[in-house]
């Protein structure tokens, strides 16, 4: 909606309060599901600040089904625990339905998720094997198929492009290779150190494209959520009673086992592929559930086990101090530095929460600390990446360059179907640009997504010009951009580049004229669609 409201001209504009508006309301339900679990406003309010502005949402937010899925993962909460506690049922379906508006497959995750999450919350105070149980599980059930069946007139589309993709339908697949994994396999050091450090910072290990750890940037675990829930966490263990220790153990291994064990972590995807995404969220908030839970007992009984806050935060130095890789420099000391800072500061203003005369001054500078430390870790995942400025949205590059001028003139001229290749990619990004044709309005070969239409895809691959067992390549497809000679089978009429001496010349191409930088070519033979 507040794109479509900012018009085409005001698009990126558009986007920025879009994610602007998905951490404030990330931030107020998470606080209202925290609410709903009796903790004080205090550390409601200190959950939801670190919530909205983890990793999942900052970082993820340059990829905005990340953080829209956060946004609605704590709707879900939030309407499961209404229904729990009140017996309201109108906002869990609407949660449901928008989960799978968003992202189809994510209604696979989120179910487990919620299983878990629900004996978590049953299991302490009654027993599971009862009448009262049974109905809660069934009702839980029954109102997440009429959140499905809500989402219907977009979810059967988006499950059949998915159905229809090669990932799913064709034999790039990585089912088979996934589910081959051994059960108790481990990952690579690489990957264990990035999802060790990125618990400190999204940024521990490089920034953007600079980014030196597992996978890339964005996904790599994003399991940062501020470093005073860090310490938090052990602080829990010494309010609960027997029962309930296990309870929390076995939901803290319970999501951090999968991130030794990869096994489970590609069948929390159904083995459709090695990915962390919303599994980090799961993490996130598994996690703070229990720092927050201990900030709330330590708020109130003014008990702090200064043994345990001392050794937790000597592991977490070590840790973060640790040459994982001696050869290597691949740690970004300046955010190391500081969250070595802060995690010092903290344990002292952890402890100080244990004096009555001072906790209410050290609450409000642990408040502080907390903006302050997410401020800053933020600004460096938001600000000090390569990004588009205002001023290029409005000048003749990128996206704006001068192929929609070219574009232009073509469909003025030339009123019948035709296709458009491009030797140049408009985005500015380090990898071409894939989806110049969808941005600049006008009908190519090439394109990237996740879900490429399979028959395209077997097309493609008969002729040689893809391997259609290479997941990649069904994804980044290239089309008919390195082979001039099938333009006409592919009603390709014309060609745009910012060559002079283009090859299109050698295969029967003509040069038409010229916009601005961009040489516009005609193929001498091309086909009608």
């Amino acid at each position: 909606f507040i794109l479509m409201l900012s018009g085409e001209n005001n698009v990126a504009y558009g986007i920025a309060i879009m994610e602007v508006a998905k951490v404030i309301c990330a931030g107020i339900l998470f606080y209202l599901f925290l609410k709903k679990l009796s903790l004080n406003s205090y550390a409601a309010i200190i959950g939801s600040i670190c919530y909205a502005f983890s990793s999942f949402i900052i970082l993820g937010g340059a990829w905005n089904i990340f953080s829209t899925e956060a946004v609605y993962f704590a709707l879900l909460l939030y309407a499961f625990e209404k229904l729990y506690q009140e017996n309201k049922i109108l906002l869990f379906p609407i949660a449901v339905c928008l989960i799978a508006i968003n992202q189809p497959f994510d209604l696979f995750p989120v179910s487990l998720f919620l299983i878990i999450y629900t004996l978590f919350r049953l299991y302490p105070t009654q027993a599971l094997l009862t009448r009262k149980t049974g109905l809660f599980l069934v009702r839980i059930a029954g109102l997440g198929i009429l959140g499905v069946l809500m989402s219907s007139f977009f979810l059967f589309a988006d499950v059949l492009q998915m159905l229809e993709s090669p990932r799913v339908g064709g034999e790039s697949s990585y089912f088979s290779k996934l589910l081959s994994t051994p059960v108790l396999g481990t990952e690579g050091k690489m990957h264990n150190t990035t999802a060790i450090l990125r618990f400190f910072s999204s940024d521990m290990m490089g920034t953007g494209s600079s980014f030196n750890g597992w996978y890339n940037y964005l996904e790599a675990p994003l399991f940062y959520f501020g470093l005073i829930n860090l310490l938090l966490v052990p602080q829990v263990f010494q309010f609960l009673d027997k029962k309930r220790k296990i309870i929390y153990s076995g939901l803290i291994l319970l999501f951090l086992f999968p991130i030794l064990f990869p096994f489970f972590r590609y069948a929390f995807w159904l083995f459709s592929g090695d990915y962390y995404r919303l599994y980090s969220l799961f993490v996130v908030v598994s996690l703070s559930i229990c720092s927050l839970n201990a900030l709330n007992f330590i708020d109130g009984q003014f008990k702090v086990n200064f043994l345990i806050l001392g050794l937790t935060l000597l592991v977490l130095l070590i840790i973060l101090f640790y040459s994982y890789f001696p050869e290597q420099e691949f740690i970004d000391t300046s955010i190391q530095a500081a969250t070595c800072a802060f995690l010092i500061i903290y344990a002292f203003l952890i402890g100080s929460l244990a004096f009555k005369r001072i906790k209410n001054v050290s609450k409000l500078v642990i408040l502080l600390f907390v903006c302050t430390e997410l401020i800053i870790f933020s600004n460096k995942t938001v600000n000090t990446r390569p990004v588009i400025t205002g001023a290029e949205f409005k000048s003749k590059t990128g996206y704006n360059d001068y192929t929609n001028d070219a574009v232009a003139w073509l469909k003025e001229r030339d009123k019948s179907f035709f296709r458009i290749q491009k030797e140049y990619a408009s985005g500015t990004a380090m990898h071409g640009s894939m989806n110049d044709a969808q941005v600049q309005n006008f009908y190519g070969t090439l394109s990237y997504n996740s879900f490429n239409q399979i028959n395209y895809i077997k097309f493609l691959d008969e002729l040689h010009i893809i391997d259609g067992k290479n997941e990649l390549q069904t994804r980044w497809v290239t089309g008919f951009r390195g082979v001039p000679f099938l333009h006409p089978f592919a009603s390709i009429k014309y060609a745009l580049t910012k060559q002079n001496n283009s090859q299109q010349r050698d295969f029967n191409y003509d040069s038409v004229t010229k916009t601005g930088d961009v040489i516009i070519f005609k193929n001498r033979y091309s086909l009608p669609l």
